[in-house]
This record gives C-alpha cells, sequence and structure tokens, in this order.
C-alpha cells in the first residue's frame, strides 16, 4: 500500500499531472476495484475535484462512456472514504447494493438481514455519495440515493427503538453514549438490552466479530447505567453528597421491600440536607424519587400513610417542575402521580381517584406525543387504557370498554412485536382481558 500524499493544496500543474498518472495506473490494473481501495490515500480531495470537472467536460461534450467511468471513480471512492469507519467497513458491499436499489420495499428486504442499515453512519454515507454524484454530475445515482434517503427515513420511524439503539452505538465516546442514553427513554427498558443481544447474536453469525463486540461493550454499559440509574446524573452534585446519591441512584434499580424502605429512608434525609432555593433541580429530582418509593411501597403495604406521603411529594416536586420549563419531568412526575391515583382507585374504588388519574394521564399526554415521545407516549397510553379497563370491570359502561380498546390501540402503534416484544406481549394480554370482560358481560363472540 502506498504512503498517504500530502493534502495540502498543491499547484494546478502539478495537481492534474498527478490526477492523470493516478488515473493510467488505475486503468492499467487487473482489479481496478482493490487499485482504489489499495491506494485511497493517494485520491484525496484535490484529485476527486479534477475528476468531478473532467466528467463534467466529457459529458458536454458526448463523451458519456468516458463521463460514466470518471463519475464512478468518485462516488466509489467518496464511498469507501466514508465506509472507513471500522464498525462499518464489513458493509461496503451492502452499501453498493442499497445504492443500486430502486423501490421501498428492496430497502427494506435489506433491513431484515442487515440491522445496520438504520444507523446514522450509513445515512451519512448515502448523503455523501448523493452529494459526490450532483458534483460528478451523476444525476441518476443521485435521485437514486435521494430516494434511498427517504426510505430510511420512514423506516427509522417505523423502527424508533432499533434506530435509537443504533444512535446509541455510533456515539463517538462513552460520555456522549452515556449523555445520549440519559435523555432517551426508550433505552432505559429491557427491550433495548433485549435488541443489543440479538444485534450481537447477528453480527456473530455473520461473522462480524468486531461489530459484535461492539453491541456487546454498548450492552454492558448501558446494563450498568440502568441499573445505577439515569436520574441524578445531570445536577452539580455537592462533595460532601455524592456517595449518599451514588447509593440512592443504585436503590432505585431496585425493587424489594428493603430498598424501597433504604430509599425512602435515604431520600427523606438527603432533603433534609438539599435547600430548594440552593438546588432547585436536585431538591425536585429527590422529592420525585421519594414518592416513587413511597409509591412501591404503597403497592406493597397498602398503608395509606404512604400514599399520602408519595402524593405530598409529587406535588412539591410539580412545583419546581412546570410544563414550560421543564416538560419532560414534568409530564414524568403526572404520570407516575397518575399511576398513585390507579393504585388508590383499584384499592379503594373511589371515583374521584379515578378522575384525578385520568387528569395527571392527559396532562402527560400533553407532552408525550407519538412522534416526540413514541415510548413515553405508548407507555401512558397503555395505563390510561388499564385505567379505563379498571373502570370497565367496577361499572360495566360500555364506553370505558371503548376508550380502553382505543388507547391499548394507540399503544400497540408504537409497541410493535419486533421492536417491543414484552410490551407487545403485555398490551396484547390487557386487550385480551378486556375482551373477556366484555364477553362475560355481553355473551357476544366477536
Amino acid at each position: 500500500m502506498s504512503k498517504p500524499t500530502d493534502t495540502s493544496q498543491p499547484s494546478p500543474e502539478a495537481l492534474v499531472q498527478r490526477a492523470r498518472d493516478l488515473l493510467d495506473r488505475l486503468l492499467e490494473a487487473e482489479d481496478p476495484e482493490a487499485f482504489l481501495r489499495d491506494h485511497l490515500e493517494e485520491f484525496d480531495i484535490h484529485i476527486l475535484a479534477v475528476y468531478t470537472v473532467w466528467a463534467r467536460e466529457a459529458r458536454e461534450q458526448g463523451h458519456y462512456e468516458a463521463a460514466e467511468f470518471l463519475a464512478g471513480v468518485v462516488v466509489t471512492v467518496s464511498m469507501a472514504r466514508m465506509l472507513q469507519d471500522p464498525r462499518f467497513q464489513a458493509h461496503r458491499a451492502r452499501v453498493q447494493r442499497l445504492m443500486a436499489m430502486t423501490s421501498p420495499e428492496e430497502v427494506e428486504s435489506l433491513l431484515e438481514e442487515w440491522p445496520e442499515l438504520l444507523a446514522p453512519q450509513i445515512r451519512a454515507v448515502v448523503e455523501g455519495l448523493v452529494a459526490a454524484a450532483r458534483q460528478a454530475g451523476d444525476q441518476e445515482t443521485a435521485q437514486r440515493g435521494e430516494r434511498v434517503l427517504a426510505s430510511l427515513d420512514e423506516l427509522r420511524q417505523r423502527r424508533p427503538l432499533l434506530a435509537a439503539v443504533l444512535n446509541f452505538v455510533a456515539t463517538d465516546t462513552w460520555n456522549q453514549a452515556r449523555e445520549l442514553a440519559q435523555k432517551t427513554p426508550s433505552l432505559h427498558t429491557p427491550d433495548a438490552l433485549r435488541l443489543l443481544d440479538e444485534l450481537a447474536r447477528k453480527a456473530r453469525e455473520q461473522g462480524e466479530e468486531d461489530l459484535a463486540a461492539l453491541y456487546a461493550r454498548h450492552r454492558e454499559h448501558l446494563a450498568r447505567w440502568q441499573e445505577t440509574g439515569f436520574a441524578l446524573e445531570s445536577f452539580p452534585i455537592p462533595d460532601e453528597l455524592r456517595a449518599a446519591l451514588e447509593e440512592l441512584a443504585r436503590l432505585q434499580a431496585r425493587s424489594n421491600r428493603a430498598s424501597l424502605e433504604r430509599l425512602r429512608a435515604l431520600s427523606r434525609d438527603l432533603l433534609g440536607q438539599v435547600e430548594r432555593e440552593a438546588s432547585p433541580e436536585l431538591w425536585a429530582a429527590l422529592q420525585g424519587t421519594l414518592g416513587n418509593a413511597c409509591t412501591h411501597l404503597f403497592e406493597i403495604t397498602g398503608d395509606a400513610a404512604l400514599a399520602a406521603e408519595a402524593e405530598e411529594a409529587y406535588r412539591r416536586a410539580l412545583e419546581v417542575y412546570t410544563q414550560e420549563e421543564s416538560p419532560s419531568q414534568w409530564a414524568a412526575t403526572q404520570n407516575n402521580l397518575a399511576t398513585l391515583y390507579l393504585d388508590l382507585y383499584e384499592r379503594t374504588g373511589e371515583e374521584r381517584y379515578a378522575r384525578q388519574a385520568e387528569e395527571a394521564y392527559r396532562r402527560a399526554l400533553e407532552v408525550y406525543t407519538q412522534e416526540e415521545s413514541p415510548s413515553d407516549w405508548a407507555m401512558t397510553q397503555n395505563n390510561l387504557a388499564n385505567l379505563y379497563l379498571g373502570l370497565y370491570e367496577r361499572t360495566g359502561e360500555e364506553r370505558y370498554a371503548r376508550q380502553a380498546e382505543e388507547a391499548y390501540r394507540r399503544a400497540l402503534e408504537v409497541y410493535t412485536q419486533e421492536e417491543s416484544p414484552s410490551q407487545w406481549a403485555a398490551t396484547q394480554n390487557n386487550l385480551a382481558t378486556l375482551y373477556l370482560q366484555m364477553y362475560r358481560r355481553t355473551g357476544e363472540e366477536r
């Protein structure tokens, strides 16, 4: 392999001569593709610029075969440069196949054997090839690439979890990966870990050990971050509180009674040390953590005092979290408050709790939209459906059955069997419970 050439601006005469020499060597090569691969560094941006000009001139003069050859060199070298990322070198042939596709159906069929199709690097490669083709005057390749980009965008919308996981894997540093995971709710789920396992398995089956190892490393980090929690990592943490907050984060991943009681006690202790005026976001996050601990303990014990403490903690958090200033935290707290009210309704049968739960879920949906927050939107739709199912079971009113079915079906627009198997199965099970209740009440076999 030749040494890299100096990429500083050469003189025009020297550049043209170098371009001619490289072209002669390429034409004489027994394997032109291997020659391009082995001498990639010599085909720098200046050489490609010369070939782009020559391709345009050849096309204008009617030398179409020469024009297509030169444009092909520009596009092939551009593709090779963009695929130098070691994570995606194995996919060179697939990118070439992708660029030859003419319909969305062909692009979607490639996704089954190649999940990395939706990785941001692949989109960047196609964008670069479109730009290179346009510069070289190859409008047919450019237009085909634009159609491929449209198909990729549509597939990313239909497979949000896969897109999120591939974005996570594509980050350049672990700090970037952690920041992305922290603000992407779908990466906080067991399904994200399962998908990384599946991607690693598929890569191994295809002999792509480096890619499999990459998925495994990201899976390991994501699992650890899920265990230690994301909630308190975005705040400046006083040194004297760091150890306690780290313990708090670890406890949030556990659901046994002893851990929850320790979480409650530690949250209350920290709230005695953090002033709202000095650290409002940390104070609000601790109130939310206290609310969650009390809610889970209430689910275990049924102690009404715990429900009251949880409600008070959530309402204090909402004094800081406003829909305008902190929409994500506001919506999450509304959802948690609604879950508490739903539990109270199921235990007491008092409809005021059902109304409060419905109102809180509806408020959360003002922030959680299907377009911007599909995972949170689907989760809230599912929770709302559970509320309506409970109302139908208690009252037998058909409107609640209708509302429950509609909300479950909305959740299934995001919870697909391929992307979110556990949520999909749970929602299908809830629907089956609803239909069983409807059959028992009406006798209709529909």
